[in-house]
């Protein structure tokens, strides 16, 4: 929570050059980090034109567990507006998806001068 709270105060006070806009994701998986997975792959794809404006990987062999959380910004305002980025998270094993439900994807809506909190949930559940 402090965290979070830093972050808006961060992005609140940020002057030209800045990021405009963040995101903070908190995936959430049942597995076990690293028997289970050992790495993440977070992307965003803005919708309109059908860019790639993020795609990282992160290895999760030493760690940390599920729930991770993520922060993201911009300085493009093309990716802010209604549903404007699909952000997606694969949950990887050895370089593959680590189950076949491990891979979600959903639309987000950042706001300028915001930040956008979202949860994806990579599970054998309903979206």
């Amino acid at each position: 929570m402090v965290r979070r709270w830093a972050l808006l105060w961060w992005l609140l006070c940020a002057g030209c050059g800045e990021p405009i806009a963040a995101l903070w994701v908190r995936i959430e998986a049942p597995l076990l980090v690293p028997d289970e997975c050992d790495g993440l792959r977070l992307t965003a794809r803005r919708l309109a034109d059908s860019s790639q404006v993020f795609d990282q990987r992160y290895d999760l062999t030493a760690g940390p567990p599920f729930p991770l959380e993520l922060a993201l910004t911009t300085r493009n305002r093309a990716n802010l507006g209604e549903g404007a980025l699909s952000l997606g998270a694969t949950a990887l094993y050895r370089g593959e998806t680590a189950r076949p439900w491990a891979e979600r994807s959903q639309l987000v809506t950042l706001r300028e001068d915001r930040v956008t909190e979202t949860v994806i949930q990579l599970c054998d559940c309903p979206p």
